[in-house]
């Protein structure tokens, strides 16, 4: 049966009680290939999920949607995103919806409700309910519709594996990855589109190069990309999600990128590596208090930075009135030093 060769990742403490740990698994490997830092089993496959979407959406532009319609840094930037359904989103994906012109019964991402609460709120104030528009992968998937549309293939069916728009996605993904093709697992997403399982240390690969291109080769699919979602870091996720966090707070010194099951991606585009993450049960909790760490240690992040992030996703655990009841301690701090002398 499969296992997970992971670490001890977050302690969660409640009063001087040891309440919960989380387990996961780290790789930081630079643009050229070499692991800078691992903790855990990085050879072993993690599926990316929407860790994917840049990739997804810098196929797309190799694919000649750019080409095509006259995307704009904001269009590229929620085709690389998991939005959350706030106006500034659905203003941008009434753009694409108007420049391809597609209508949201093209989408096969399913509907749903925005995730940010407040615009929850209002839409059900207003009578509104659940819609293809509000679902967090509707970006992506207007991207990969425009991709048929600049390659003439069949909108039908485009979400498959065997359809050539998700052929071309995997081969891309291998590519920047340096993982052959075919030994890239497949599933299918919460989105109904196929997400991609390969070793952690291949997907840090990918996101160092992702980085690499956003720095260095601006004019590449991938370069567009990554520079796209640090300039409009909030179409990336939401105005309260720690992908725009991350971004907006290092003034785009990162490229981020977060996936469901408590996996994340990022890029130092100046630093010149990658990291990504998977924390083995899945709990996103644990994301913000090891990345924070992680990023101080490669310094990647300022002592200031690292405060004004910790004060919007406090390691602190508070009940109702505000007290402090616990907290959660990144406790492989020490690993990983070991394991990036070693």
């Amino acid at each position: 049966m499969p296992s997970f060769a992971d670490v001890e990742l977050v302690r969660i403490w409640r009063g001087a009680v040891l309440d919960t740990v989380h387990r996961g698994r780290v790789a930081v490997v630079s643009s050229q290939g070499e692991v800078l830092l691992s903790l855990g089993d990085v050879r072993s496959l993690a599926l990316m999920r929407s860790s994917a979407k840049p990739f997804q959406a810098a196929s797309a532009l190799r694919l000649g949607a750019g080409q095509r319609y006259p995307l704009s840094a904001r269009e590229m930037a929620i085709m690389a995103g998991s939005h959350a359904g706030e106006p500034i989103h659905t203003e941008v994906l009434h753009d694409l919806l108007t420049m391809t012109h597609l209508s949201l019964d093209a989408l096969r991402c399913g509907a749903d409700w925005p995730t940010d609460s407040a615009s929850r709120q209002a839409l059900t104030t207003q009578g509104g309910g659940p819609s293809a528009l509000y679902h967090n992968c509707s970006g992506k998937h207007l991207g990969m519709l425009a991709a048929c549309l600049a390659q003439g293939w069949p909108l039908e069916n485009y979400q498959q594996a065997d359809h050539p728009l998700q052929m071309a996605i995997r081969r891309d993904l291998a590519e920047w990855a340096d993982y052959p093709s075919e030994s890239i697992q497949l599933a299918v997403d919460g989105c109904t589109v196929p997400t991609f399982a390969l070793p952690l240390e291949r997907a840090a690969l990918a996101f160092a190069r992702l980085g690499h291109a956003t720095q260095h080769q601006p004019e590449s699919p991938l370069g567009q990309i990554g520079d796209a979602m640090r300039q409009h870091s909030a179409l990336v996720s939401g105005t309260r999600q720690l992908d725009h966090a991350l971004m907006e707070v290092t003034q785009g010194r990162l490229v981020s990128k977060g996936g469901a099951e408590g996996y994340w991606g990022l890029a130092s585009p100046e630093q010149g590596w990658g990291l990504a993450l998977k924390i083995s049960d899945g709990n996103p909790r644990a994301v913000a208090p090891t990345l924070f760490a992680l990023l101080h240690h490669l310094n990647a992040i300022t002592v200031d930075e690292l405060r004004t992030l910790e004060a919007r996703f406090s390691p602190l655990l508070r009940v109702h009135d505000g007290q402090v009841v616990g907290r959660m301690e990144f406790t492989a701090l020490n690993s990983a030093i070991m394991s990036d002398e070693g």
